[in-house]
């Protein structure tokens, strides 16, 4: 995992992010919000099962991946 203090932001034309599925264990909260610091997009295009709706439960949704929700919203 990267120190995101230590990366240089990019910007970058375009990016294009699918399946988050930010409500399963097998999402790689940390490093999507790693990953969505160190770019700067001038679109960023956000593509299927951001939240997957049929498979959340409002008992797993753990803090890093609620941090990564702002972050979109700020981009």
């Amino acid at each position: 995992m990267q120190n995101i203090k230590n990366v240089k932001t990019r910007n970058v034309k375009s990016e294009v992010i699918f399946d988050l599925s930010l409500e399963t264990y097998v999402c790689k909260a940390l490093r999507v919000l790693d990953f969505l610091k160190a770019i700067n997009p001038e679109i960023l295009v956000l593509n299927r099962d951001i939240v997957d709706g049929w498979q959340f439960s409002r008992f797993y949704f753990p803090f890093f991946h609620l941090k990564v929700v702002p972050q979109l919203i700020k981009m």
